[in-house]
């Protein structure tokens, strides 16, 4: 069985990867990217009190449900590059602004620029992502918005270039690989969290109509309610519903063993599906809805009708 997978995942890893798949990677990636960073201003993040700046994710998480490994002084400092004011004081709304400003510069760079210089592009843009997401997770907000995209530009950082096809194979197993991981352990986390009966109660109906009220109460957002001849499939959204979520977020792992685009479609539809219901309970991350498409195999497009590869694919 081990050799079995082993193989499968070197067949996997050595799926002929050309050029056109790259230059459509780092089309999405910097392109989501920009649509995350002109989708909020940060220079608002200067303005809260410095108490609430200078806190960690851990002040904000219960302990016994949060995984606290960087999220204490002074692993948080170091990996988003907030070591800085360990001298320095927490910048201004302007400085805030020009960061933000440099990395949209450098988003469209990253997109733009040739091979050979999209690492040490992406580095500095990576640079720039971790330390504005930084204040981002210090107050809690929006945490898992850009863990897909952030996760794989920072193995992308790791990835010496190469003048042949291995280099854009490494690029997208190694997407592949971050996918698998983030869902994956999603769904290991429950199995974990819960008791397996508990995979069972997740009743989202009802969940949305009392948040409906609540917040027709409050006054305090809009949340669309689900329609109502979703009741007629209540018993089996409910009963199967977060069960077979859970299982597949377990199964990720066969992206692994085949580069099959009938495979990827199907984890792609099924996370949009469930990515769009968890909206109705208040959980939507639209990026991902499109981060799908950093995994989708377009080289293949190529191969089957049979068009030349690039001089440097060699």
């Amino acid at each position: 069985m081990r050799d079995t997978i082993l193989k499968q995942m070197k067949e996997n890893f050595y799926e002929p990867v050309d050029e056109t798949y790259f230059f459509w990677w780092k089309f999405w990636l910097g392109g989501l990217f920009i649509w995350k960073l002109l989708s909020r201003d940060f220079s608002n993040i200067a303005l809260w009190p410095a108490s609430v700046i200078s806190g960690y994710p851990v002040d904000i998480y219960n302990p016994n449900d949060y995984v606290q490994l960087t999220a204490i002084p002074p692993f948080f400092d170091l990996v988003t590059g907030h070591f800085v004011h360990w001298i320095v004081p927490f910048p201004s709304a302007y400085i805030l602004g020009l960061v933000q400003t440099s990395a949209v510069i450098f988003a469209i760079s990253f997109v733009c620029s040739p091979t050979r210089y999209s690492r040490l592009i992406g580095i500095i843009f990576y640079l720039h992502i971790t330390y504005l997401w930084g204040f981002v997770y210090r107050l809690g907000q929006d945490i898992d918005a850009v863990f897909l995209l952030q996760g794989t530009l920072f193995i992308f950082c790791f990835l010496r270039f190469k003048g042949n096809k291995n280099y854009f194979r490494e690029v997208r197993f190694s997407t592949l690989c971050i996918f698998v991981m983030y869902y994956f352990f999603s769904g290991f986390n429950k199995l974990i969290d819960l008791n397996y009966h508990q995979w069972f109660q997740f009743d989202i109906i009802e969940y949305n109509r009392m948040m409906v009220f609540a917040m027709n109460q409050d006054y305090y957002a809009y949340l669309p309610s689900l329609p109502e001849n979703l009741e007629t499939l209540k018993g089996l959204i409910t009963i199967f519903g977060a069960a077979i979520t859970y299982a597949v977020h377990l199964a990720c792992p066969l992206l692994l063993l085949s580069s099959s685009t009938k495979k990827i479609l199907f984890y792609w539809s099924f996370y949009s599906l469930f990515h769009f219901l968890t909206m109705y309970v208040t959980i939507l991350f639209q990026m991902n809805f499109f981060a799908w498409l950093l995994v989708i195999p377009v080289y293949k497009l190529r191969q089957r009708y049979g068009l030349r590869t690039a001089p440097n694919e060699h």
